[in-house]
């Protein structure tokens, strides 16, 4: 179980940042260095949680008359604190260069567009759920009670919605 929240994580953050690479190539003209720079960013959490992997050791202790498997992390908890923050950063600073990318490349006449809610087809809600957003929030919200199912048809709902 902890192996496969350990890949899960892992998959879940090389995905953040390959999407999020992609995006700025995408965006940017296909400027490398924007690229580069916001691969290595986004790639900072799988790199501390591999590293993180390798500081821990199982330990198995017998309580009555089977086994209970721990973790010890075999570093100090200001250390893990520090690396888990240096990591969060760079993914937020990949994240801030991914929409600085999108805003500066976005052309001006784009910028400048204004949609009128009165004259809109149908409100931003409407279109939300019509689209599937809502739910995946929802499914999100109601996730941690419910367990891992939901959370693979969230991402799939999520997936849909941005295919659209």
């Amino acid at each position: 179980m902890v192996f496969f929240r350990f890949t899960v994580n892992l998959v879940s953050f090389l995905l953040w940042a390959a999407l999020s690479s992609l995006r700025v190539y995408a965006v940017s003209h296909r400027n490398n260095l924007l690229t580069v720079v916001t691969v290595l960013l986004g790639l900072a959490p799988a790199g501390v949680t591999l590293y993180g992997v390798t500081q821990e050791s199982a330990v198995v202790e017998p309580v009555l008359n089977f086994g209970l498997c721990f973790t010890n992390l075999n570093m100090s908890s200001t250390t893990a604190n520090r690396w888990t923050i240096a990591s969060r950063s760079c993914t937020i600073a990949s994240d801030a260069l991914a929409v600085l990318v999108l805003w500066y490349f976005t052309p001006p006449e784009l910028k400048q567009v204004r949609i009128d809610s009165a004259q809109a087809e149908a409100p931003l809600f409407s279109y939300l759920w019509a689209h599937g957003a809502i739910n995946f929030m929802y499914e999100r919200v109601h996730d941690n009670a419910e367990g891992f199912d939901h959370s693979l048809s969230s991402c799939a709902s999520l997936a849909a919605f941005c295919y659209l």
